[in-house]
């Protein structure tokens, strides 16, 4: 019995020797199990900021890369033309073809003008008679009248102004083209980073040549010589103040039209809103006189896409290359119209045609994207502040727009709108509602959209109902909205309706 007491105590020894052995290891394990928990997230950490560092340095990279690239290709430019001769500098290298001019003019009631597409492109060996449908817009119609009534019959100096994508240098060159070659001489000067891209319509013929800054007194001199006496209109298109060498080629232009006033005429084409500093009795000295065009709106364009042959042009450019969840709209299954394209389209390119039109989407974003990246603000924006005034030469986010008799400056777009608008601090856009919006009713319903969609993502909004009244922004309190509306019932009901008549007052 003794042997089998010291039996049983020995077992309850060794079982609890082997339960604490257990305890230990149990202990031991969840230590190395926390100790591997919390270096797995350390390292999951480190990889994180390495995967963010490595990102940031790739973002980095491509935009030196970018850059490099651009560099690169004005290096080759600019070492392709040290290696001209000499003998090519003093001269001029003419291409020549027929100009074709048969196959252009109004058309459709002079609803639109058919343009061959060389003349852009101002390419003498594109022989692929390729047809531009030009739509004839009220702005294209009063530009061509200022064109031939101010400059042309009055010897204006003309001064052509307008944000990029309203259709300056196409609606100019549509009118040279419909001039009689028996009685005018045309060339066309577009000013280019490296060259002067000169085009001429002679006797029924054209030419094409490119002109260097170097030698431009010398190449214009002999551009415009053999005409002496005959009319000759010039057209300076792309002008930019701030750039010398375009500073040079106009003063060898206005030097040129001063010689015979009675038969040159001089128009210059540019996006720059702003001359600079007037000197108005210089201006008066010259017969100065400027026109501005308007942007393109959105029944312009429908009315545009309503020509077939102009509308399978364009069409490759309306199509969604891009997913549209950021565009706010909502795209239908089925077959798409022409309409709902250029609808679709609009919220983005909005009064510029050359997006619209000339552009697809993604590269319309990118472009916007990198001038909102720029530094542009709303307000801006809204000052039309561009070229000497302006961060940029030439501000894309901006439109001219016409309201009634009043024409003011706004975002080229929904889309760089509502950009803008989201950097934009609801104090200062109240403020620039207060300082803008009274004089423009369109510039007024602008900032209250702005304004009103801004209180929407913050802090919601107050509506209430409100007698006819004359009450505006500036005096409205707080985050509170009063829709103007004529209905007696409850706002609750009509809310909808009310906000509509509100907003379309």
């Amino acid at each position: 019995v003794e042997q089998l007491r010291k039996k049983e105590q020995l077992r309850k020894k060794r079982e609890k020797l082997r339960k604490e052995k257990e305890e230990q290891l149990r202990k031991k394990v969840e230590q190395l199990r926390k100790k591997v928990e919390q270096l797995r997230k350390e390292k999951n950490e480190q990889l994180r900021k390495k995967e963010e560092e490595l990102r940031s340095k790739e973002k980095e990279h491509l935009r030196k890369e970018k850059l490099r690239k651009k560099v690169e290709k004005l290096r080759r430019e600019n070492l392709v033309l040290r290696q001209i001769p000499s003998s090519v500098e003093r001269g001029i290298a003419w291409e020549e073809s027929e100009a074709g001019l048969d196959r252009m003019g109004f058309c459709e009631q002079r609803k639109f003008f058919r343009l061959d597409s060389s003349y852009l492109s101002m390419d003498a060996s594109d022989v692929s008679n390729q047809e531009l449908f030009l739509y004839c817009r009220e702005a294209f119609t009063k530009q061509q009248s200022f064109l031939r009534e101010r400059v042309l019959e009055q010897g204006a100096l003309g001064w052509i102004q307008g944000p990029p994508g309203t259709g300056k240098t196409t609606t100019t060159l549509a009118f040279c083209l419909s001039l009689d070659m028996k009685e005018w001489m045309v060339t066309f000067l577009r000013l280019k980073p490296v060259h002067i891209y000169c085009m001429q319509v002679v006797n029924g013929r054209r030419r094409f040549c490119k002109i260097l800054y170097s030698s431009a007194a010398e190449g214009l001199r002999e551009a415009f010589a053999g005409r002496e006496g005959k009319k000759h209109v010039v057209v300076l298109d792309g002008f930019l103040r701030q750039q010398e060498t375009h500073q040079g080629v106009y003063r060898e232009c206005l030097v040129w039209r001063d010689a015979d006033q009675q038969h040159r005429r001089l128009a210059v084409v540019t996006s720059m809103s702003s001359r600079g500093k007037v000197y108005t009795e210089w201006d008066q000295e010259m017969k100065l006189e400027t026109h501005k065009v308007v942007s393109w709106t959105l029944d312009e364009y429908l009315q545009a896409v309503q020509h077939d042959e102009l509308y399978e042009q364009v069409k490759p450019f309306l199509e969604m290359d891009v997913e549209v969840e950021w565009m706010l709209i909502t795209t239908c299954d089925g077959q798409e119209t022409r309409e709902e394209r250029v609808v679709r389209k609009y919220y983005l390119a909005g009064g510029s045609c050359r997006f619209m039109f000339q552009r697809t989407v993604a590269n319309v974003k990118e472009a916007l994207d990198d001038a909102i990246e720029s530094g542009t603000n709303l307000e801006t924006v809204l000052q039309g502040n561009v070229g000497e005034f302006s961060p940029q030469a030439i501000n894309r986010l901006i439109a001219y727009v016409e309201f009634g008799s009043k024409r003011s400056w706004l975002p080229v777009s929904k889309y760089v709108a509502s950009t803008l608008a989201e950097r934009t601090a609801e104090s200062t856009l109240r403020q620039l509602a207060l300082s803008f919006g009274f004089e423009n009713p369109g510039v007024k319903g602008s900032l209250f959209e702005m304004y009103f969609l801004k209180k929407l993502e913050q802090t919601g909004l107050s509506v209430s109902s409100w007698p006819e009244t004359d009450r505006d922004l500036g005096s409205m309190s707080g985050g509170e909205f009063f829709i103007i509306a004529r209905h007696q019932a409850s706002c609750s009901k009509y809310v909808l309706e009310a906000f509509k008549e509100a907003m379309k007052q």
